[in-house]
């Protein structure tokens, strides 16, 4: 890495995020171009080497000039040396809920289809799987959930 770095962002360096039925690099959704994929999942034990081959492939997609298809777009990408992080999870967005009673009427959960709700409202257990990564040192104890 030359002291130019390359793009990239916190979420794609060392950012997990748990949506619905399913785990993305962030959940980043406001540059519309997609929210970088790791794997389907609906609970039960990370496909932690996975995850990071594909993170792995993002990041290189990154330092070639042309931003990952996913991230094309976002705000959050900047150009600059990325440290080797110390855990390889700091970041941690959990949106895997498919229900909330405050009904804001500009929430997703308000305005989607409701067929895509298909698979049931209730969100799939973390708290075992976040003890594991912690237990594992993958997860930093000062990790930023969001």
């Amino acid at each position: 890495m030359g002291t130019e770095g390359y793009l990239s962002c916190e979420w794609i360096e060392s950012g997990i995020s748990f949506n619905r039925r399913s785990l993305h690099a962030c959940l980043i959704v406001h540059h519309g171009t997609g929210l970088p994929f790791f794997a389907d999942y609906n609970g039960g034990e990370l496909p932690l080497h996975d995850i990071m081959r594909i993170r792995r492939e993002i990041q290189e997609k990154n330092r070639s000039g042309e931003p990952h298809p996913e991230c094309r777009g976002c705000a959050h990408l900047k150009q600059k040396p990325w440290p080797t992080a110390t855990h390889q999870i700091h970041f941690v967005g959990i949106a895997h809920y498919s229900h909330c009673n405050i009904q804001c009427n500009y929430c997703f959960l308000q305005t989607q289809d409701p067929a895509s709700f298909e698979s049931g409202f209730r969100p799939y257990r973390l708290l075992n799987t976040l003890q594991q990564l912690l237990d594992e040192g993958t997860l930093a104890p000062d990790a930023i959930i969001d």
